[in-house]
C-alpha cells in the first residue's frame, strides 16, 4: 500500500512540474485600443491572458479587435501557454 501512495505522490509532482513548466493560466483581462489615429476612432477590445511559470507571471496580450467589450470577454486563454 505505502508502494502505491508513493507512486500517486511522485505522479502528482510529476505533473505539476510539467505544467508549472508549460504555463498555467491565472487570469486575464479586457484591454481596450483604438483603430486609427483619429480621437474619434472606433475603440477596439482585446484580453491579455497570465500565466504562472518557476519564474514568474508571464502576460501575452491578443491584439484588439472586437468592436464591443462583450465579444472580448467571451474570448478564451488557453489553459497552457503556447509557445
Amino acid at each position: 500500500m505505502r508502494m502505491a501512495w508513493a507512486f500517486f505522490a511522485l505522479a502528482v509532482i510529476a505533473l505539476l512540474g510539467y505544467s508549472l513548466n508549460r504555463g498555467i493560466y491565472v487570469g486575464s483581462r479586457i484591454i481596450q485600443g483604438q483603430m486609427g489615429q483619429s480621437p474619434y476612432a472606433t475603440p477596439t477590445f482585446g484580453k491579455q491572458c497570465r500565466y504562472l511559470f518557476p519564474s514568474g507571471i508571464h502576460q501575452t496580450r491578443k491584439e484588439p479587435g472586437w468592436f464591443n467589450r462583450d465579444g472580448a470577454d467571451n474570448d478564451f486563454c488557453p489553459l497552457f501557454h503556447s509557445n
